[in-house]
């Protein structure tokens, strides 16, 4: 495999209810992903899923409740 194609990320926020789109340069519909998510053990949110849109260089990342700061951590491989 070519290691120089995985892309390995964090996203810090805020997040609220709904989706959060982090940019993904180069990835592909229906990509596999691994991600977790960390977040301030006072707040509700937490991660949902993950999927990738059809068009675009985004993970849109599903999140339920409402944090002060989430980190989602995510790797994915780039086509």
């Amino acid at each position: 495999s070519d290691m120089s194609k995985i892309i390995i990320g964090t996203y810090t926020g805020k997040p609220e209810d709904g989706i959060i789109e982090i940019p993904a340069p180069g990835i592909q519909p229906n990509t596999a992903i691994a991600i977790n998510g960390d977040y301030n053990a006072a707040s509700e949110a937490y991660v949902l899923g993950v999927r990738t849109p059809n068009e675009g260089n985004t993970l849109q990342v599903m999140v339920s409740g409402i944090a002060e700061t989430m980190r989602i951590n995510y790797i994915y491989r780039k086509s």
